[in-house]
């Protein structure tokens, strides 16, 4: 039971009416079992996030390496925000960031940038994501649910959103984030690029509207 006030007043309930002398041993060892299941719950919840990650380290370790050219991308939330021609990304970015910690958002692991070309309309977008264990509602950007999807993968040379971009051709949807390797360079940073010739077809409608 957790120390403190608050456990003492609770442990003092249990003892019954005043005067009765009586210790009510079945809800003190009831309630000491919620709490325990509902510590394992979250640990267990959290142990979840940090095996996706140690998997998504792996990965990157084997796209920096060459040893694969297709990876596999689980189902994940993030929100997004449109870039304006001519707009500073970094300023663009920290508003998104900004956003999401006004609302009390809390940001997952992941981040970069989204292209989505489709019956050739093209938009550019920043993303990140929301932590799997999110529930709180939020209506500042829009939410991506992106599906579970195969995706080809490469070390990226230069920033996806820059205007020398070397871009596939034709509809696609193309995703940017830093390359996750066991020694993660953040100056300058290693990204990843992975291109999906399928995937627009499943995303929302207003990304290309």
């Amino acid at each position: 039971m957790r120390s403190g006030r608050g456990s003492l007043e609770a442990f003092a309930s249990l003892q019954g009416c005043a005067g009765e002398g009586i210790i009510r041993y079945d809800r003190l060892l009831g309630g000491a079992s919620e709490s325990l299941r509902a510590t394992i719950a979250r640990a267990r919840a959290l142990l979840r996030e940090v095996q996706a990650a140690q998997a998504q380290q792996r990965q990157g370790e084997a796209v920096a390496a060459g040893t694969v050219r297709e990876v596999s991308v689980p189902a994940h939330r993030c929100l997004v925000r449109a870039v304006l021609p001519g707009e500073n990304l970094d300023d663009a970015y920290f508003a998104l960031l900004r956003a999401m910690g006004k609302a009390r958002i809390r940001i997952g692991y992941d981040n970069g940038a989204l292209i989505i070309r489709r019956d050739g309309v093209e938009r550019r977008y920043l993303y990140v994501d929301v932590a799997p264990r999110e529930t709180r509602p939020f209506t500042a950007h829009r939410l991506l649910r992106l599906p579970a999807a195969r995706w080809h993968c490469q070390v990226a040379e230069g920033g996806l959103l820059e205007p020398d971009a070397d871009l596939p051709t034709g509809d696609c949807v193309v995703m940017e984030r830093d390359l996750f390797t066991g020694d993660f360079a953040i100056d300058p940073p290693r990204l990843e690029r992975l291109v999906s010739t399928t995937l627009q077809r499943r995303l929302p409608k207003w990304l290309t509207d």
